[in-house]
């Protein structure tokens, strides 16, 4: 600034250099600018309109990359000044969040609920590894729309302590303990003591080696035929199961086979 008296001096705009070779189109300046009005951009002395690239904070990105040359890439800083681009509301989106990167000291305590996460949108990849813990979540908020379908793999499940896995066989017993959730929380198997079942022979007939039985009734030996007759008597046998355990004919004998003759009275 000059003032009556005072020679007039200058100060040179802040100027970032750089060579291009025809591949790199990303740059890293100095500074932060505030926006494309803040800078002006030369190309081996060509000015480049703020169309032919983009800034994102500190680095530059052009549409397509400056040609070979050495020094031949100049950026000027128009003010001393600088700001930190600030992203407006609701423009970060899962894809600008590098994966990994929210953990749970970036969030406020207990300040995440349902009301603050889309429908899905809880991903495995976007949280840091066991960087989220019951400190970070409102109680009771977090529910199953709010998580990803086939999101949670194996690796994030508290182990129930239950050996993986085929319980039960053809001489063992699975004995499962099961909690409120339907989960299985511990399995073993307990050895089938005796396979054998046995019959009462009167009854019942049973394979002594296996111990099979076989249902249906034993035999009594008691030969199918119709018992009793004009000359005869049927001589049966019933056992204590009312079943017939012998049967046969027996001949009728001492009695008249004569006709018998009937004289009505008062005739």
């Amino acid at each position: 600034m000059s003032v009556i008296g005072n020679s007039v001096q200058s100060v040179p705009f802040i100027t970032d250099t750089f060579s291009g070779n025809a591949s790199t189109v990303n740059f890293t300046l100095t500074r932060a600018p505030a926006g494309t009005a803040s800078i002006a951009v030369f190309i081996s002395g060509v000015y480049q309109a703020p169309t032919a690239y983009s800034l994102i904070g500190d680095v530059i990105t052009f549409g397509s990359a400056p040609a070979t040359g050495t020094n031949n890439l100049v950026l000027l800083h128009l003010g001393n000044g600088s700001a930190t681009p600030v992203p407006s509301d609701g423009s970060v989106t899962t894809p600008r969040i590098a994966d990994g990167a929210v953990t749970g000291v970036k969030l406020g305590l207990t300040a995440i609920n349902a009301n603050n996460i889309v429908d899905g949108a809880v991903t495995g990849v976007k949280l840091g590894l066991t960087s989220i813990n019951a400190n970070n979540i409102v109680d009771a908020t977090i529910t199953g729309a709010k998580i990803a379908s086939n999101t949670i793999q194996s690796g994030n499940l508290t182990t129930t302590g239950v050996s993986a896995g085929t319980h039960g066989s053809s001489s063992a017993i699975p004995i499962l303990v099961i909690d409120a959730q339907g989960r299985v929380l511990s399995a073993s198997n307990t050895s089938v003591t005796s396979t054998s079942v046995f019959a009462n022979s009167s009854q019942l007939t049973a394979n002594s080696s296996s111990g099979n039985v076989l249902i249906g009734l034993a035999n009594t030996a008691v030969v199918a035929s119709t018992y009793g007759g004009a000359t005869n008597v049927a001589s049966i046998i019933v056992d204590q199961f009312g079943r017939i355990t012998s049967a046969s004919n027996v001949a009728v004998s001492g009695i008249d086979a004569h006709p018998f003759i009937f004289t009505a009275l008062g005739s």
